[in-house]
């Protein structure tokens, strides 16, 4: 049979199953051969009583390259191994490059849909002014001649549109120029305002949180976008749900379920159903936790609930099966993780009705769960802890109903302790002003008071009931952050713009606002509340 003016093939009739494994076992691994229509690649696919075998030859009696098998059809033509129709004829002949170019009304063939004629000549890439063909990008300006569009100037040397020196950064997205510090939002260039320091900032557009933990351009955050040039081409610069560290700018995109937005772009993404958090994605957008979609659930059990499950800033869509066992689902959706009364039961499970020890264990940490309380008991301390379904964070109670420590969902001590510490010399073990059990202060009436916090190890320390420091030891003392004196070195003020008022020394610089002196670090000046880079 001809294949084409370059290949042939060779058809066998009702060959026998033996004969035709036996036949495969022949071919060598450059060989284009199919068993019933069927290409044959490794496995034996000689499946019925008498086979159709079919050899594809080169006109020499070779191997072929980029041939489609089955054979094109009339009106088809094989591109890269796969039937297409031309849709795009041009002239006589059509675009013979399968279809991927598009036609002028001279007939001549182009990438660009809109390619025109223009005078004398044929404009594939860009438009056509006063019968001049214009570069890709630049359009017909008010004297009908070839421009540059978005405020953007002519490079002579180059022949392209480039953003002028007073504006150098060019946001693709929204086709705009901006000065240095500037990003756009709903077509206007927008400032972009850093306060803190002296290396570490928290940036704002329009007094809304853009970026965490910035360089002082807005630049490199360790949290949010401030910049709509650090979005991809398919994705929008947009105010977004409030998350972590309170940013509210991202970059965002349309998934089938929700709207998925990334605040870093290693991090990956947080989509968002009805404003509420429902999965969490990796950067190359496939599924990490959670779901959007309510179906998956009802699928796997009819008598399932949908809800989101977690907190604010660590939330997804979950399924509940009943008897206090709900499930999420991880891994592009080929596994699951359950939690039982409020705690992790099971992990990496391909059936959430049957995982780990969902269906043995109560509690966490060998509690017990009592169904009259609806806590999950210790019954020789008394301790007894929250089980509440839909929270990442559960919370856990001295007997006399005292919040003594935080947990996450999979038992990790978050926040306090309800075991007594062995504290320093001074203090002694008790609920410290937020509640939560950790060291405090004795015989003073202003108290130093410092409870375990995992995010700010070992500790974050309270002075009079105000945030004192974080990263502290447990009498106060070591702190890696300063908000107060009675953190820091004795004597010294914390550069956070403090009020001096109180005669510490500032080994910073010092701002005077109506009569009063604040402390900042180095190179900063206290403005509007903050401490800001000269």
């Amino acid at each position: 049979w001809i294949e084409s003016e370059d290949a042939f093939s060779v058809h066998v009739n009702d060959v026998p199953k033996r004969v035709c494994s036996l036949m495969l076992d022949m071919v060598t691994a450059d060989q284009i051969v199919t068993v019933n229509d069927v290409l044959f690649e490794s496995a034996d696919i000689c499946d019925a009583e008498t086979n159709l075998m079919i050899f594809y030859l080169s006109k020499n009696q070779g191997t072929i390259d980029q041939t489609c098998i089955p054979a094109c059809s009339d009106g088809e033509t094989c591109c890269g191994g796969v039937c297409k129709q031309i849709e795009t004829p041009c002239g006589s002949d059509g675009c013979l490059d399968c279809g991927s170019k598009y036609c002028t009304n001279s007939n001549t063939c182009c990438d660009n849909p809109n390619a025109t004629k223009c005078g004398s000549n044929d404009c594939c890439e860009g438009n056509c002014c006063n019968g001049t063909c214009c570069p890709s990008g630049q359009v017909c300006g008010s004297d009908g001649n070839c421009a540059c569009q978005n405020e953007m100037v002519l490079n002579p040397d180059t022949g392209l549109c480039e953003c002028p020196e007073d504006k150098p950064y060019y946001f693709e997205n929204e086709d705009m120029c901006c000065q240095s510090g500037y990003t756009p939002v709903d077509g206007v260039c927008q400032k972009i305002d850093c306060r803190g320091g002296p290396t570490n900032y928290n940036c704002y557009i329009n007094d809304d949180q853009c970026g965490y933990n910035c360089d002082v351009l807005g630049r490199n955050c360790q949290y949010g976008i401030c910049y709509a040039d650090e979005c991809l081409n398919d994705e929008i610069f947009t105010l977004a749900p409030e998350t972590s560290y309170n940013c509210q700018y991202a970059c965002s995109r349309n998934q089938d379920d929700g709207i998925c937005y990334t605040y870093n772009r290693s991090e990956g993404y947080k989509c968002f159903s009805n404003n509420n958090m429902c999965m969490l994605m990796n950067p190359d957008l496939t599924q990490l936790m959670g779901i959007c979609n309510s179906k998956i659930c009802s699928n796997i059990l009819s008598s399932s609930d949908f809800f989101y499950w977690g907190d604010r800033n660590i939330q997804c869509g979950a399924c509940d099966f009943g008897d206090n066992l709900i499930c999420y689902p991880t891994d592009n959706y080929t596994k699951w993780t359950c939690l039982k009364n409020g705690f992790q039961c099971g992990k990496d499970c391909s059936d959430p009705l049957n995982c780990g020890n969902c269906f043995k264990q109560d509690c966490f940490n060998n509690m017990i769960y009592n169904p009259q309380t609806k806590y999950c008991e210790d019954s020789e301390t008394g301790v007894y802890c929250s089980t509440e379904k839909d929270a990442y964070f559960q919370s856990c109670y001295q007997k006399d109903g005292q919040r003594c420590e935080r947990l996450t969902y999979n038992g990790i001590r978050q926040n306090g302790s309800c075991t007594p510490i062995d504290c320093p010399e001074g203090f002694e073990y008790g609920p410290v002003t937020q509640e939560y059990f950790g060291c405090i202060q004795k015989n003073v009436e202003k108290k130093i008071e410092c409870y375990y916090d995992k995010a700010y190890a070992p500790t974050q320390c309270y002075y009079d009931g105000k945030l004192c420091g974080r990263r502290c030891d447990y009498d106060g003392k070591n702190c890696g952050e300063v908000y107060l004196p009675q953190c820091a070195l004795a004597g010294h003020c914390p550069q956070t713009g403090y009020d001096m008022s109180d005669g510490c020394t500032c080994d910073g610089d010092t701002t005077s606002v109506d009569g009063i002196n604040y402390c900042c670090p180095t190179g900063h000046t206290y403005v509007n509340g903050a401490c800001n880079m000269n």
